[in-house]
């Protein structure tokens, strides 16, 4: 890789020189990242990041305890200059998100005492698609993510996680599809799946078979109440009841609609649907 430097004759002089070794060169992703960083992948299961001002580089790896295997690959590369994080895609269909936050030096730090690049990037738990990522691309006001998998492209957006509490229950969303009841009365936690299955740890068996939203899509909002929890995304909401000794639950009713909220009450719904409140 050879950078070169533009000046204001028009000519252009080498500033820097790097050798990079991969199987083959189409194994080879790169992307501007940072300013004056460029990150680079060789095919392998790591991103190199490169401060063309200094010249300093540092690798950051995939782990295995977020849920990366050891011979995963680096497929794509791209990077969100609006939210700063860098997006490595691989051949297991996974998606690795590193967001760049730069350290604040310690007040009693020395002024000269190095801080560590790579400690600026902090590894997200990854999102999983079917099939190898082979390309992504950021795009749009709202800094959507577009994720081609061969068979399909995807196009993905940031959502806040969602939480509701009410008479010593707890519901927080762990991720896209599953909740988490924590039930502070009982001592009792149930989790929930809303995209493929209730799952009931100790549970001896599913209550309600799958437990599915129609149309997969990831939960937008919850609502609960002592004993039943209010579950929607745009198109669908469903209501799950927990048992007598709130160890497990089972799913009551769903329906579609066009929602844009609700809450659940005793043995009473609300629903938000535009701008009609039933």
């Amino acid at each position: 890789m050879n950078p070169h430097h533009l000046t204001h004759h028009h000519l252009h002089h080498l500033t820097h020189q790097v050798k990079l070794s991969a199987g083959r060169s189409a194994d080879i992703q790169l992307c501007w990242a940072t300013a004056g960083v460029m990150a680079v992948s060789a095919g392998d299961g790591s991103v190199r990041l490169w401060d063309t001002d200094t010249g300093d580089n540092f690798v950051l790896s995939l782990k295995t305890g977020l849920g990366f295997k050891d011979n995963e690959s680096i497929m794509c590369l791209s990077y969100c200059h609006t939210k700063n994080v860098l997006c490595a895609g691989t051949g297991f269909g996974r998606m690795a998100m590193w967001k760049y936050e730069p350290q604040s030096r310690p007040p009693d730090a020395s002024l000269y005492a190095p801080l560590d690049p790579e400690k600026d990037w902090a590894l997200q738990a990854p999102t999983t698609l079917a099939g190898q990522i082979k390309q992504m691309a950021w795009g749009s006001s709202q800094s959507l993510l577009a994720v081609n998998t061969v068979r399909d492209v995807h196009v993905l957006y940031e959502q806040a996680m969602v939480t509701s509490y009410d008479d010593q229950v707890c519901v927080v969303q762990v991720s896209p599809k599953q909740l988490q009841i924590h039930v502070f009365s009982a001592g009792t936690e149930v989790t929930l799946d809303a995209g493929q299955q209730v799952s009931y740890p100790g549970a001896p068996q599913l209550l309600d078979g799958p437990a599915d939203l129609s149309t997969g899509q990831q939960v937008r909002g919850v609502h609960n109440s002592q004993d039943n929890i209010l579950v929607w995304n745009s198109s669908n909401m469903a209501v799950f009841q927990l048992n007598a000794d709130a160890s497990a639950a089972s799913r009551i009713g769903s329906w579609e609609g066009d929602n844009e909220g609700g809450a659940v009450r005793d043995n009473s719904v609300i629903v938000v649907e535009a701008d009609v409140i039933t």
